[in-house]
């Protein structure tokens, strides 16, 4: 099994056990519980996910040295390096 089906294996059972609970009204008990997760979920990672290495304030010049190093330039940091990546070609 993949990781991105655990959450679905997780909460179809608690959705389940949530709607059969009298508080909350029941379903709208799920809707509201897994859409306010949705929205922590998004605070966490509007502050905590960065698009780059260099954009991380948390991650010093010799830590970022040592990524781009070790994964090479990703699309973004150089135009020449992002036309090379997506070009194709036949076996």
């Amino acid at each position: 099994m993949r990781c991105s089906n655990i959450g679905t294996v997780i909460s179809l059972p608690i959705s389940g056990w949530l709607c059969t609970l009298q508080m909350g009204g029941g379903w709208p008990l799920c809707f509201y519980l897994f859409g306010g997760f949705g929205v922590l979920w998004f605070i966490a990672w509007m502050f905590l996910v960065y698009d780059t290495p260099q954009k991380h304030p948390r991650i010093c010049p010799k830590e970022v040295e040592f990524i781009v190093q070790s994964i090479g330039p990703q699309c973004g940091q150089s135009m020449q390096d992002c036309q090379h990546s997506h070009t194709y070609q036949h076996g």
